[in-house]
């Protein structure tokens, strides 16, 4: 999501986040931690949710639309490298192949497609 935010609105926009976070969601904004951790590796949903909140409403104008615009980038992305993953006419298929993509997010919340 960070990476989405510094290709949408450039280096110095992310980079001056952390400044502006509060100091127990700072670390969940550095892109090199990120960029270190493992694939499983996770936030907690609250302070994921708090983070998310906060970089809209620091960033955008707390409208919601910069996470929209972020989300849409993300999905473009799975979709176009994904090699197979949508197919036309078979809309059951490709939610199948992105539920992965879908859930990853949250652990420990059930979802139901």
């Amino acid at each position: 999501m960070l990476e989405a935010t510094e290709r949408q609105l450039g280096v110095p926009a992310v980079a001056g986040l952390r400044a502006r976070l509060p100091p127990r969601l700072s670390p969940h904004a550095s892109l090199d931690r990120l960029r270190a951790s493992a694939a499983l590796d996770s936030v907690p949903l609250d302070e994921g949710e708090e983070l998310l909140l906060a970089v809209d409403s620091l960033l955008g104008d707390g409208s919601g639309k910069l996470l929209e615009s972020i989300g849409s980038d993300l999905a473009a992305r799975v979709l176009s490298q994904g090699g197979g993953v949508a197919r036309a006419g078979d809309l059951y298929g490709t939610v199948a192949r992105l539920q992965t993509f879908l859930e990853r997010p949250f652990i420990g919340v059930p979802l139901v497609f």
